[in-house]
Protein backbone atom coordinates (compact mmCIF):
# COMPACT_ATOMS: atom_id res chain seq x y z
CA UNK A 1 0.00 0.00 0.00
CA UNK A 2 2.46 2.59 0.36
CA UNK A 3 3.85 2.60 -3.20
CA UNK A 4 -0.15 3.74 -3.78
CA UNK A 5 -0.16 7.47 -3.57
CA UNK A 6 -4.03 6.76 -2.17
CA UNK A 7 -3.23 4.85 0.34
CA UNK A 8 0.03 6.31 1.51
CA UNK A 9 -1.42 9.60 2.39
CA UNK A 10 -3.78 7.64 4.76
CA UNK A 11 -0.78 5.78 6.21
CA UNK A 12 0.50 9.49 6.54
CA UNK A 13 -2.38 10.62 8.78
CA UNK A 14 -2.58 7.80 10.69
CA UNK A 15 1.27 7.50 11.73
CA UNK A 16 0.65 11.54 13.08
CA UNK A 17 -2.68 10.61 14.65
CA UNK A 18 -1.02 8.12 16.60
CA UNK A 19 2.24 9.65 17.09
CA UNK A 20 4.26 7.01 15.51
CA UNK A 21 7.41 6.82 12.75
CA UNK A 22 8.42 4.40 10.06
CA UNK A 23 11.66 3.76 10.41
CA UNK A 24 12.88 1.11 7.89
CA UNK A 25 11.02 -0.74 5.07
CA UNK A 26 11.47 -3.91 3.56
CA UNK A 27 10.86 -4.67 -0.04
CA UNK A 28 9.40 -8.57 0.49
CA UNK A 29 7.62 -7.66 -2.70
CA UNK A 30 11.17 -8.69 -4.19
CA UNK A 31 10.56 -12.27 -2.77
CA UNK A 32 8.04 -12.74 -5.58
CA UNK A 33 10.20 -11.40 -8.26
CA UNK A 34 14.10 -11.38 -6.96
CA UNK A 35 16.43 -9.23 -8.42
CA UNK A 36 17.94 -11.90 -10.30
CA UNK A 37 14.25 -12.22 -12.17
CA UNK A 38 12.60 -8.87 -12.39
CA UNK A 39 12.59 -6.72 -15.38
CA UNK A 40 14.54 -3.42 -16.20
CA UNK A 41 11.32 -1.14 -15.98
CA UNK A 42 9.85 -2.91 -12.96
CA UNK A 43 12.90 -2.08 -10.83
CA UNK A 44 13.39 1.00 -12.17
CA UNK A 45 9.84 2.10 -10.86
CA UNK A 46 10.76 1.05 -8.02
CA UNK A 47 13.77 3.11 -7.34
CA UNK A 48 11.72 5.71 -8.39
CA UNK A 49 9.11 5.16 -6.00
CA UNK A 50 11.49 4.25 -3.39
CA UNK A 51 12.79 8.47 -3.68
CA UNK A 52 9.58 9.64 -3.26
CA UNK A 53 9.11 7.14 -0.11
CA UNK A 54 12.02 7.50 1.53
CA UNK A 55 11.52 11.62 1.59
CA UNK A 56 7.73 11.59 2.49
CA UNK A 57 8.64 9.19 5.89
CA UNK A 58 12.22 10.15 6.28
CA UNK A 59 13.09 6.45 6.08
CA UNK A 60 16.40 5.50 7.38
CA UNK A 61 16.93 1.61 6.50
CA UNK A 62 15.84 -0.35 3.26
CA UNK A 63 16.08 -4.17 3.67
CA UNK A 64 16.75 -6.04 -0.09
CA UNK A 65 15.95 -9.92 0.52
CA UNK A 66 18.46 -12.23 -0.92
CA UNK A 67 16.60 -14.94 0.96
CA UNK A 68 13.73 -17.96 0.45
CA UNK A 69 12.35 -17.46 -3.06
CA UNK A 70 14.92 -14.75 -3.76
CA UNK A 71 18.18 -16.83 -2.44
CA UNK A 72 21.06 -16.22 -4.51
CA UNK A 73 21.77 -20.25 -5.86
CA UNK A 74 23.80 -20.04 -9.10
CA UNK A 75 26.64 -17.87 -10.54
CA UNK A 76 23.67 -16.10 -13.12
CA UNK A 77 21.90 -15.19 -10.31
CA UNK A 78 24.91 -13.47 -8.28
CA UNK A 79 25.54 -11.48 -11.44
CA UNK A 80 22.30 -10.47 -11.86
CA UNK A 81 21.48 -9.25 -8.37
CA UNK A 82 24.89 -7.59 -7.77
CA UNK A 83 24.37 -5.58 -11.01
CA UNK A 84 21.47 -4.62 -9.80
CA UNK A 85 22.11 -3.84 -6.27
CA UNK A 86 24.73 -1.75 -7.90
CA UNK A 87 22.43 0.56 -9.36
CA UNK A 88 20.01 0.60 -6.22
CA UNK A 89 23.13 1.36 -4.24
CA UNK A 90 24.03 4.02 -6.66
CA UNK A 91 20.38 5.63 -7.10
CA UNK A 92 19.43 5.66 -3.10
CA UNK A 93 22.10 5.23 -0.63
CA UNK A 94 22.92 8.75 -0.32
CA UNK A 95 19.24 8.85 1.12
CA UNK A 96 19.12 5.91 3.18
CA UNK A 97 20.87 3.21 4.07
CA UNK A 98 20.88 0.21 1.91
CA UNK A 99 21.00 -3.53 3.72
CA UNK A 100 20.10 -7.02 2.38
CA UNK A 101 18.78 -9.77 4.83
CA UNK A 102 20.32 -13.17 3.76
CA UNK A 103 20.95 -16.69 4.37
CA UNK A 104 24.18 -16.62 2.34
CA UNK A 105 26.93 -18.50 4.42
CA UNK A 106 29.00 -15.51 6.50
CA UNK A 107 32.16 -16.31 3.70
CA UNK A 108 29.65 -15.05 0.88
CA UNK A 109 28.25 -12.39 2.77
CA UNK A 110 31.86 -11.45 2.78
CA UNK A 111 32.80 -11.89 -0.48
CA UNK A 112 29.36 -9.61 -1.78
CA UNK A 113 30.23 -6.96 0.56
CA UNK A 114 33.63 -6.67 -1.25
CA UNK A 115 32.47 -6.46 -4.72
CA UNK A 116 33.19 -3.20 -5.90
CA UNK A 117 30.23 -1.00 -5.67
CA UNK A 118 29.00 -2.47 -3.03
CA UNK A 119 30.88 -0.74 -0.65
CA UNK A 120 27.87 1.03 0.91
CA UNK A 121 25.92 -2.33 1.27
CA UNK A 122 24.40 -3.45 5.11
CA UNK A 123 23.05 -5.91 6.48
CA UNK A 124 19.95 -6.35 8.61
CA UNK A 125 20.44 -9.23 11.52
CA UNK A 126 17.29 -11.49 11.72
CA UNK A 127 18.57 -13.28 14.69
CA UNK A 128 15.83 -15.75 14.40
CA UNK A 129 16.59 -17.01 10.89
CA UNK A 130 20.47 -17.05 11.42
CA UNK A 131 19.74 -20.22 14.28
CA UNK A 132 16.47 -21.72 12.02
CA UNK A 133 19.14 -21.63 9.58
CA UNK A 134 22.09 -23.15 11.26
CA UNK A 135 24.31 -20.00 11.83
CA UNK A 136 26.20 -18.45 14.86
CA UNK A 137 25.30 -15.21 15.41
CA UNK A 138 28.60 -14.59 17.06
CA UNK A 139 30.11 -14.69 13.75
CA UNK A 140 27.50 -11.83 12.29
CA UNK A 141 28.30 -9.54 14.99
CA UNK A 142 32.00 -10.44 14.97
CA UNK A 143 32.08 -10.20 10.76
CA UNK A 144 30.09 -6.89 10.49
CA UNK A 145 29.47 -4.91 13.46
CA UNK A 146 29.77 -2.24 10.94
CA UNK A 147 27.80 -4.01 8.48
CA UNK A 148 24.83 -4.10 11.05
CA UNK A 149 22.22 -1.34 9.50
CA UNK A 150 19.23 -2.95 11.42
CA UNK A 151 18.08 -6.12 13.54
CA UNK A 152 15.29 -8.10 14.22
CA UNK A 153 14.56 -9.66 17.00
CA UNK A 154 12.85 -13.11 16.62
CA UNK A 155 13.13 -16.01 18.61
CA UNK A 156 13.37 -19.77 16.34
CA UNK A 157 15.44 -22.85 17.11
CA UNK A 158 17.46 -24.98 14.52
CA UNK A 159 15.80 -26.63 11.45
CA UNK A 160 13.81 -24.16 10.17
CA UNK A 161 11.27 -24.10 13.33
CA UNK A 162 8.17 -21.34 13.09
CA UNK A 163 8.22 -18.48 15.38
CA UNK A 164 8.14 -19.01 18.87
CA UNK A 165 6.63 -16.82 21.77
CA UNK A 166 8.97 -14.43 23.38
CA UNK A 167 8.55 -14.89 27.04
CA UNK A 168 11.29 -14.34 28.28
CA UNK A 169 14.75 -12.99 27.30
CA UNK A 170 16.65 -16.00 25.13
CA UNK A 171 19.93 -16.61 24.52
CA UNK A 172 19.92 -14.86 20.92
CA UNK A 173 18.16 -11.83 22.65
CA UNK A 174 20.73 -11.31 25.47
CA UNK A 175 23.54 -11.76 22.85
CA UNK A 176 22.31 -8.72 20.83
CA UNK A 177 22.07 -6.55 23.95
CA UNK A 178 25.41 -7.23 25.13
CA UNK A 179 27.04 -6.09 22.41
CA UNK A 180 24.51 -2.95 21.67
CA UNK A 181 27.85 -0.72 22.21
CA UNK A 182 29.58 -2.66 18.62
CA UNK A 183 26.38 -2.10 16.66
CA UNK A 184 28.05 1.50 15.35
CA UNK A 185 25.37 2.10 12.10
CA UNK A 186 22.48 0.00 13.75
CA UNK A 187 19.04 2.47 12.71
CA UNK A 188 16.55 0.77 14.21
CA UNK A 189 15.89 -2.64 16.23
CA UNK A 190 12.11 -4.34 15.45
CA UNK A 191 10.67 -6.52 17.22
CA UNK A 192 9.02 -9.52 15.31
CA UNK A 193 7.10 -11.58 18.00
CA UNK A 194 5.18 -14.67 17.50
CA UNK A 195 1.38 -14.18 16.43
CA UNK A 196 -1.03 -16.71 17.84
CA UNK A 197 -4.72 -16.34 15.93
CA UNK A 198 -6.70 -14.42 19.05
CA UNK A 199 -4.10 -12.95 21.59
CA UNK A 200 -1.06 -11.20 18.56
CA UNK A 201 -1.62 -7.90 19.98
CA UNK A 202 -1.59 -8.50 23.77
CA UNK A 203 1.55 -11.02 23.36
CA UNK A 204 3.16 -8.27 21.28
CA UNK A 205 2.91 -6.13 24.43
CA UNK A 206 4.11 -8.58 26.96
CA UNK A 207 7.17 -9.09 24.76
CA UNK A 208 7.36 -5.44 24.04
CA UNK A 209 7.55 -4.56 27.33
CA UNK A 210 10.16 -7.37 28.19
CA UNK A 211 12.69 -6.09 25.63
CA UNK A 212 12.40 -2.46 27.48
CA UNK A 213 12.64 -4.01 30.61
CA UNK A 214 15.67 -6.21 29.24
CA UNK A 215 17.21 -2.95 27.33
CA UNK A 216 17.16 -1.10 30.61
CA UNK A 217 18.90 -3.18 32.69
CA UNK A 218 21.74 -3.98 30.02
CA UNK A 219 22.65 -0.53 30.06
CA UNK A 220 22.84 -0.04 33.81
Amino acid sequence: PIFNEKFSKIIKKELKTKKIKILALGLDLLLKEPLFKINEKDLHWIIKNLKKIIKLYNIKRVTIPLEENAKISSYQDYLLTKKRLKLMLKMLSKRTKICIETDLSIINIKQLFNQKGLKNLGLLLDIGNIKANGYKLEDYINNFPNKIYGIHLKKRNFLFSKSLPITSPFKEMKTVLKNLNKFKNVEDICLQNFRSDKNYIKETKKALKLLKKSVYEYKK
